[in-house]
């Protein structure tokens, strides 16, 4: 895998855009060994993380809780087929999806056509993505919140 650093389109030293870069944070790699042995997880079943950023969901959509927009992504996600599951790591910002590539697919493209989850400078991103596809095999995605 890539280490390369792709940054996005930055806001400036006031704006909370972030930049995107191809590296897995280790919580996602001990995630995807702790997920694979209560779930079948592969390129055929891949899991979907979402990592949120309340204080971000609440600047994009003024009035409405981060409580809320999560609900509307959680239903965003389940709506192209996919299921949520329960964090084995216990991280409280992680959303885990599982289904299959299909419905990952479906999901993503969904997210990727919700305007107020895309990168709006100058906006905090609402969250980062990573697809996991086996315990030993995780990616970050750019889309939908950094492309």
């Amino acid at each position: 895998m890539s280490s390369a650093v792709c940054n996005s389109e930055a806001a400036g030293p006031s704006g909370g855009h972030t930049s995107f870069t191809s590296e897995v944070p280790r919580d996602i790699f001990d995630l995807a060994v702790l997920l694979s042995r209560s779930l079948p997880i592969s390129e055929e079943d891949p899991v979907l993380v979402l990592d949120l950023n309340d204080a971000a969901l609440e600047q994009r959509q003024l009035g409405v809780p981060a409580a809320q927009a999560k609900a509307a992504i959680s239903a965003i996600v389940t709506g192209a087929g996919m299921r949520e599951v329960a964090d084995a790591a216990g991280s409280p910002s992680h959303m885990l999806f599982s289904g299959s590539m299909s419905a990952y697919q479906a999901a993503v493209n969904a997210l990727c056509y919700t305007p107020w989850v895309r990168p709006a400078p100058p906006l905090p991103d609402v969250g980062r993505a990573w697809a996991i596809m086996g315990p030993t095999t995780s990616v970050p995605l750019a889309s939908p919140f950094n492309a």
